[in-house]
């Protein structure tokens, strides 16, 4: 008999993973100098755009079983709140390395100097910087790559799935599949940052991924609709555990791009599993306050990173390989980093919120 939870319902094993998943790209973002751990870690950026993809389609689902219009005021007000979503989180932590690096490297720090830096960071504050803005070059707050570009994605496709979801389903989505993968086999270098001659490589790789997360928003319906008995539930449970362990043992050695893929088939079916609530990993990572909280830290931990490793390099004492040591204390400062930023911005957005109730009335005239 199916007792799977009820369409939405947050999934703990998810949360959990998302924790994992921060804790690898930290570890090997410390290491990628001298590539001594967690090799492959960067490739648990593939769970969390797959991730991403699948509640982003499955928010696009929901309103379109509820009536909801879908129209362009839809797509605005859609990008209007995922742009403060993920903004409220970039800026303060932007604002943080950047003063950052100007202090430590005493550079000049003059009106005129601060403006000639912004006029090339804006775009990375805006979060648009991945569409080529970048021009081949890193942004200031590296991670933030794949915030910009997750958000360019998603203005994308919903644009298609807004315009016609069926032609963009079933002809331009397994079209990006086939021409993206085959396209991104073959490009020698596949660095986040490059120019790709019509958007840089971040934002193929997120697009892909998305389109990979919408399948397995279709693989997850299907395993939802099927009534699984005990044995059929603990085999479900069995491939899902599987699935992760064996990505997170792959990502303990030498990424190439077979590993990348394999990574990705495999994420796309435990993520299935994991959200259809028909195994028994519901039951083993109950969804709880514990894990939102760890999801929410997992992704100010994402941001933050970064810049504590900036900050590790930077020490006047010995390079950053004879800090390798340290790691753990890189770790800890890096989860401390995470949460005081997660519990500042949730602070600071009721305080705001409150604010502008009060003083909206004196602000914006009430509609007629």
């Amino acid at each position: 008999m199916n007792t799977a939870v009820k369409t939405g319902q947050r999934n703990g094993l998810i949360d959990f993973m998302k924790f994992v998943g921060i804790i690898y790209i930290a570890v090997y973002h410390w290491f990628n100098s001298g590539g001594e751990y967690f090799l492959g870690g960067k490739f648990f950026v593939e769970f969390f755009a797959i991730t991403a993809s699948f509640s982003f389609f499955a928010k696009f689902i929901r309103a379109e079983q509820n009536h909801t219009a879908l129209d362009g005021q839809y797509y605005w007000s859609y990008i209007k709140q995922r742009f403060h979503r993920l903004f409220i989180y970039t800026f303060p932590v932007f604002i943080m390395y950047f003063t950052m690096i100007k202090v430590v490297k005493k550079e000049a720090m003059s009106f005129l100097d601060i403006c000639e830096s912004l006029s090339n960071t804006i775009w990375e504050i805006l979060l648009v910087k991945m569409n080529g803005l970048n021009a081949g070059q890193g942004l200031v707050n590296g991670p933030t790559w794949y915030v910009s570009a997750l958000f360019l994605v998603e203005i994308i496709i919903l644009g298609f799935l807004l315009w016609n979801k069926k032609w963009f389903l079933y002809t331009m989505l397994p079209l990006s599949m086939i021409i993206g993968f085959g396209y991104w086999k073959n490009l020698k270098s596949a660095s986040s940052a490059d120019w790709l001659g019509w958007t840089s490589f971040g934002v193929l790789r997120i697009y892909l991924c998305y389109c990979t997360g919408i399948l397995t928003w279709f693989l997850c319906q299907r395993i939802k609709k099927l009534n699984w008995t005990a044995i059929g539930r603990a085999l479900l449970t069995v491939l899902e555990f599987a699935g992760y362990l064996t990505c997170c043992i792959m990502m303990l050695y030498p990424p190439t791009r077979n590993s990348q893929y394999v990574s990705i088939l495999l994420f796309t079916l435990s993520v299935a599993i994991s959200f259809s609530n028909a195994s028994y990993s519901g039951h083993l990572f109950r969804d709880c306050p514990f894990t939102r909280k760890l999801a929410q830290w997992s992704f100010s931990m994402y941001l933050t990173q970064g810049m504590i490793k900036w900050f590790f390099a930077h020490l006047p004492v010995n390079p950053l390989n004879a800090l390798n040591k340290k790691f753990v204390l890189f770790l800890i400062l890096v989860f401390v980093s995470g949460v005081i930023l997660n519990e500042t911005v949730n602070w600071l957005q009721k305080k705001v919120s409150r604010l502008w109730r009060k003083w909206k009335m004196y602000l914006v005239q009430p509609e007629d």
